[in-house]
């Protein structure tokens, strides 16, 4: 039998976390092994748990989901991290990706993209919700029509 995927689930607000739960517990595939209430709390049991995932939420006291994620990976490389938010917002993706996130995904993503979101992160896939492909192509739309406008010498 396959072992399931380990999951930390790390956000401030006990509903979020309740929802991340109810969420995740519906796939065999997936183990909760731990929560977290804020960005310290995550990296202390990142050590002792081990998880193979981590949900991250990113506006969090003490320590902000964006600098666990950095300091999560720069002790534990192997631990894939999705932060999890309610921000579409293109430069907190960007931000996300430089710390060491290999997704992104939105809280108002409807439940049942979840588990295949997030087992495809977990076996090195590199998914992305339509929300944010969509978003991510916008933020470059007008650099894109800026180029195709010039001068083809210039290009």
């Amino acid at each position: 039998m396959i072992q399931p995927i380990r999951i930390m689930l790390v956000d401030d607000h006990e509903h979020a976390r309740q929802a991340m739960r109810e969420i995740i517990q519906v796939d065999s595939r997936f183990d909760i092994v731990c929560e977290a209430l804020n960005g310290e709390e995550a990296v202390a049991l990142a050590e002792v748990w081990m998880p193979d995932l981590i949900l991250m939420d990113i506006n969090m006291p003490k320590l902000d989901g964006l600098g666990a994620t950095k300091l999560i990976k720069e002790r534990f490389p192997y631990v894939k991290i999705v932060m999890v938010t309610v921000s579409d917002d293109i430069t907190d993706l960007f931000e996300a990706i430089k710390k060491g996130a290999q997704g992104y995904l939105l809280k108002n993503l409807h439940p049942t993209s979840w588990h295949e979101y997030l087992h495809a992160v977990a076996i090195d896939e590199a998914p992305m919700s339509r929300e944010v492909a969509l978003r991510l192509l916008k933020s470059f739309q007008p650099s894109i029509e800026r180029i195709e406008r010039s001068p083809s010498h210039l290009r």
